[in-house]
């Protein structure tokens, strides 16, 4: 995939997908950058799905729920937990990514990209 089919789907500018080209899994063919397809097939396959949801642990309990159209209707929600909500786009691309570097990277390319991941949600 393209860096501009990759820019369209995340809603993001080229210039974002250049710069984290490496943690989206694109690989340098001469001057291009290109996506592995594999990476994002369940991200394009799920698209149309719900967009929005809540996930966090409260009093040692896992509470999440899905199915939001909009990330006002999920903030509302949740509204009584005070957690921000996450787009399961963005969110279906790093577990996407992370299992793909789990299979072809070492243990500890693994464990430093999780530890990213799980920054990058808190934002």
């Amino acid at each position: 995939m393209t860096v501009d089919e990759i820019a369209r789907m995340l809603k993001a500018s080229r210039e974002f997908v250049y710069k984290n080209r490496r943690l989206l899994g694109g690989i340098e063919v001469g001057r291009l950058v290109r996506f592995p397809k594999t990476v994002f097939e369940r991200i394009i396959e799920e698209v149309h799905r719900s967009k929005w949801r809540y996930d966090f642990l409260k009093g040692g309990v896992h509470y999440k729920r899905a199915g939001f159209k909009t990330k006002a209707e999920a903030v509302q929600a949740e509204a009584g937990a005070g957690i921000q909500s996450i787009n399961t786009d963005f969110l279906k691309l790093c577990t996407a990514r992370l299992e793909d570097i789990e299979i072809r990277r070492s243990k500890h390319h693994f464990s430093e990209n999780k530890k990213l991941f799980e920054i990058l949600m808190q934002l």
